[in-house]
């Protein structure tokens, strides 16, 4: 088991394949700080660019989500 170095992807190999998964542990809790320090934001275009973060992780999220 490897992680990507951004922490995005978990690789893991076994048998003869290799598998790579979103690491969504990791996203829900980069969601949770991103929301934290935008409560803490001093501007406008901090907050915003926090949001498009925030957004952006949440959609990498809904889309790995398999029913």
């Amino acid at each position: 088991m490897e992680f990507s170095v951004n922490s995005q992807y978990l690789a893991v190999a076994g048998d003869k394949y290799i598998s790579v998964f979103h690491n969504i542990a990791g996203y829900r809790s980069t969601i949770l700080e991103l929301e934290d320090r935008q409560k803490s934001a001093t501007t406008a275009a901090m907050r915003e660019r926090l949001q498009s973060q925030i957004d952006e992780a949440r959609s990498v999220v809904l889309e790995s989500v398999v029913f």
